[in-house]
């Protein structure tokens, strides 16, 4: 009888392991995407903390500051902000994402990027970035009209990317400022 009991014992002690387990694992995956190994490390900044300053945009731009978006469409955290200049027909769109595992911020990025490929001039801005995962800079003409540049990066969980009309108050120039921001800011905010 005593050894029934050690073994009913030892039984209950194993089914409960499991359900905990179970429960870990099921609210990892439910809340945030990722099971423990697999987690992007915590951070100590939101994606918030990423704005672009006032000062890299054309003087009298209206700028709105980070908002989340409507729909986080698979990402762990995001915002955007837009900038408007020339009554409007200037516009600047930047939006970073943070995914629970760095496999999906691959994936996001590759989809991005896809869009991309139909531009085949020769970019007028010459970026290179040491910390950068994946990055794609490419200009051309939008099919909404005009000239746009459009910068999409990916720093370990993160897909960052902006767009930008070129113009006469927004050059070729300060679309790369605005670029070696983004990448020196993710250089200082996730180490080198």
């Amino acid at each position: 009888m005593i050894e029934k009991r050690k073994v009913l014992a030892g039984f209950a002690i194993l089914i409960t392991i499991a359900i905990f387990l179970s429960c870990s694992v099921g609210y990892q995956l439910f809340f945030r995407g990722c099971i423990l190994w697999s987690c992007a490390p915590p951070r100590t900044f939101s994606v918030f903390d990423l704005s672009l300053p006032t000062h890299l945009f054309p003087n009298e731009s209206v700028i709105n500051a980070m908002t989340q978006p409507s729909e986080l469409l698979g990402a762990a955290e995001a915002a955007n902000m837009t900038v408007y200049w020339n009554e409007g027909s200037g516009l600047a769109v930047y939006d970073v994402q943070r995914f629970a595992t760095e496999p999906r911020a691959v994936h996001v990025y590759q989809a991005l990027t896809e869009d991309l490929l139909v531009f085949s001039e020769h970019d007028p801005i010459e970026f290179s970035s040491q910390l950068a995962d994946n990055y794609s800079l490419v200009c051309g003409p939008s099919e909404f009209g005009g000239y746009r540049c459009w910068f999409i990066s990916r720093y370990a969980e993160y897909v960052l990317s902006l767009n930008a009309t070129i113009d006469e108050k927004m050059s070729f120039e300060q679309f790369e400022h605005i670029v070696l921001h983004i990448d020196e800011q993710m250089k200082n905010r996730l180490g080198s």
